[in-house]
């Protein structure tokens, strides 16, 4: 896994955190700005790089990411990072079922995404409920 794909991996992390946190509220939620982005090494195939993200500054807007990707304790990746949201609409009115259809296709993947982790298992199997930084799965590139 090349390191576009680590910050990548990071990114969606974030992106699903915002998810949760905000009940779907943006259809569309990108990286704005990524800094001070450190690499350790390549994910080799059939690793498995555990994501953590935290929040660090959440507005109206954009929200700030501190984030790290682990393999046994070695660092793989880490930085900050800035993802922007929004939904279509707001630009163009017309495109508000557009809108709906990406949320609802979006919520669908969460809920499958969160029965299939590993962490959802466990957690399961622990027999407590999911927290939003808990339902962030890790990124395996296998």
């Amino acid at each position: 896994m090349p390191g576009v794909l680590m910050l990548e991996a990071l990114t969606q992390a974030g992106a699903w955190l915002i998810r949760e946190t905000e009940d779907f509220a943006h259809s569309v939620i990108v990286l704005k700005q990524a800094k001070t982005i450190k690499y350790g090494s390549f994910v080799e195939p059939g690793r498995q790089l555990q994501l953590r993200v935290e929040i660090t500054d959440h507005g109206p807007r954009e929200t700030a990411f501190r984030g790290k990707g682990v393999i046994e304790d070695q660092v793989m990746v880490q930085g900050r990072f800035t993802l922007t949201r929004y939904n279509l609409r707001e630009k163009n009115p017309a495109l508000h079922a557009t809108d709906v259809s990406i949320v609802e296709g979006l919520r669908d993947l969460y809920a499958t995404l969160r029965k299939g982790s590993v962490g959802a298992r466990a957690m399961l199997r622990a027999g407590s409920a999911l927290t939003p930084a808990a339902a962030l799965a890790p990124a395996n590139p296998s």
